[in-house]
């Protein structure tokens, strides 16, 4: 999906992608909100 995302260009669009080893679809829900609402936060300016 990262791919295709990418693929597309859009003007600002700034996508990660990670891979959370070991982790399950039911586990990975904490980790995910997480990170995403730190990269949401995150200022790189």
């Amino acid at each position: 999906m990262s791919n295709q995302l990418n693929s597309r260009n859009y003007e600002n669009l700034k996508l990660n992608t990670i891979i959370f080893e070991n982790e399950s679809h039911e586990t990975c829900y904490p980790v995910f909100i997480n990170r995403g609402l730190r990269e949401l936060n995150y200022d790189d300016e």
